[in-house]
């Protein structure tokens, strides 16, 4: 019985090719130094003593700056391509943490986490477009859970170290480490990636599913598919806002203690996600599995309404994993078959841009509701809109499923 979990978890990672697997290393030592943003909101209250109110507009100024990002990353893709983009991002957001890590005023520090997030965050459809290039269109949904289980494993190592690094030597550390992992993961890239060349180009393996559209907006199930996607991340984004501080000023939790609850997260993506997406990919519709995703990330929160008992961080923290396991992957590879190779960077910024419009209201609309009411109020109004969201994915996939979408994509 061992043997065989062992033989299809070895399977699941079979037939990936050079490019990707290189850059899940490079995502791997980026992601191995997210110390800043998991502990953002407690540095701002607890180190700068910000309000809840002003936290969450900092935080929300991140978002807005990460959607800005998404969509000048696709522009750019499209237009330079897809390395170019990455090598730029990762560098010049290695220098924004170390210039970051100097301001202390509410308006600076506004100012600069949003050109900060701008420049991250114009990487992510760069770096998801380089994925769909180099992946042939039956390896795609494991290509991203490969990127995905390298984010993971960083995000287990990053969090676990900050909460040590924050309680021991102090959160100006997290600034420094963020900023060197950036530039080394843009030297990696700068090594071991190289540009492709004119006679092998950067979309050769991609079969488009659907044809070239003049504006994505005519596509009504993509556009339904976004809206759904925002409103979902907007519950899942309470993860790196209000969660940190629940735990720190109600549950009473240490830094070392948030940053292992926050590692739990990465670790069990990076051991499960890959042989669960093999096991999945091929026999279940991608948004049936999103489906249940959404579910699981809405009830997440839910555990909270039982008590202060602190074990209950672990159940929700569980519960959110395995509800993001079920969604992200999925999405992603439900947006990368609705483009085409033209229009591939589109595709992606938009999907991208769905996440940082969440970023953008998530910890405002938190840091609100748990500073005007409690945190119970704000447990129960993520509840219902996660469930909310679930039947709007049901409804969204038996549309899906009349416009003759019956294929497993």
């Amino acid at each position: 019985m061992i043997k065989k979990i062992y033989q299809k978890y070895i399977a699941s990672f079979k037939g990936l090719s050079r490019q990707v697997w290189l850059l899940g290393i490079l995502m791997l030592i980026n992601r191995s130094g997210t110390m800043v943003i998991p502990f953002l909101s407690v540095y701002l209250t607890q180190k700068l003593e910000f309000s809840l109110e002003q936290t969450g507009f900092v935080m929300g100024f991140f978002g807005l700056g990460s959607f800005i990002g998404a969509y000048v990353g696709g522009y750019l893709t499209d237009k330079i391509g897809h390395y170019k983009v990455q090598l730029w991002s990762l560098l010049l957001t290695g220098v924004m943490f170390f210039i970051l890590q100097q301001m202390t005023t509410f308006l600076m520090f506004n100012l600069f986490i949003f050109l900060t997030s701008v420049i991250s965050d114009s990487f992510r459809p760069a770096n998801m477009t380089a994925v769909a290039s180099y992946s042939k269109p039956e390896d795609q949904t494991r290509s991203i859970s490969l990127i995905r289980l390298a984010i993971n494993a960083g995000w287990g190592i990053g969090p676990a170290i900050a909460g040590l690094i924050a309680l021991s030597l102090g959160y100006e550390w997290l600034f420094w480490l963020d900023a060197i992992t950036c530039i080394t993961a843009g030297l990696f890239l700068l090594a071991f990636l190289k540009p492709v060349t004119k006679d092998q180009p950067e979309d050769q393996t991609i079969v488009p599913p659907i044809p070239v559209l003049k504006s994505l907006f005519t596509d009504k199930i993509f556009m339904v598919f976004l809206g759904l996607n925002t409103i979902t991340m907007l519950v899942f984004f309470q993860l790196m806002s209000t969660l940190p501080v629940f735990l720190k000023t109600k549950l009473m939790f240490n830094e070392a203690s948030i940053g292992m609850i926050m590692a739990m997260n990465g670790f069990l993506i990076a051991f499960i996600e890959m042989p669960l997406v093999f096991l999945l990919e091929k026999k279940i519709n991608s948004l049936k599995v999103i489906i249940w995703g959404t579910f699981l990330i809405g009830i997440s929160y839910f555990v909270f309404l039982l008590g202060p008992w602190k074990g209950l961080a672990l159940v929700s923290m569980l519960l959110l994993t395995f509800g993001e396991m079920f969604h992200m992957p999925f999405a992603n590879a439900f947006t990368m078959r609705r483009a085409k190779k033209a229009q591939m960077g589109k595709y992606m910024s938009f999907y991208g841009m769905s996440f940082s419009l969440a970023f953008i209201f998530a910890p405002i609309l938190g840091m609100q509701i748990a500073d005007r009411f409690n945190y119970d109020t704000l447990w129960s109004v993520l509840t219902i809109i996660g469930l909310l969201t679930t039947i709007g994915y049901v409804l969204l996939y038996k549309r899906h499923l009349r416009d003759g979408s019956k294929s497993i994509p």
